[in-house]
């Protein structure tokens, strides 16, 4: 039986100031399932001086 891997996709919403701390850069703020539902929330979000960025969280790659 092969187990079930779900793709999600966390948005993020960046620091407006700057800081020296890569974990205090970005701090997450919902989890989706979708691309899309990921993008609709990032358009909510992003307003001037905030960047909301999407990362995806699930089985890269491909291959042979």
């Amino acid at each position: 039986m092969a187990a079930s891997h779900q793709d999600l996709y966390v948005v993020y919403l960046r620091s407006a100031t700057e800081t020296t701390r890569p974990d205090g850069a970005e701090c997450p703020v919902m989890v989706c399932t979708s691309y899309g539902e990921a993008r609709r929330l990032q358009r909510l979000l992003q307003h001037g001086e905030q960047e909301c960025v999407i990362r995806f969280q699930g089985d890269t790659g491909g291959g042979d």
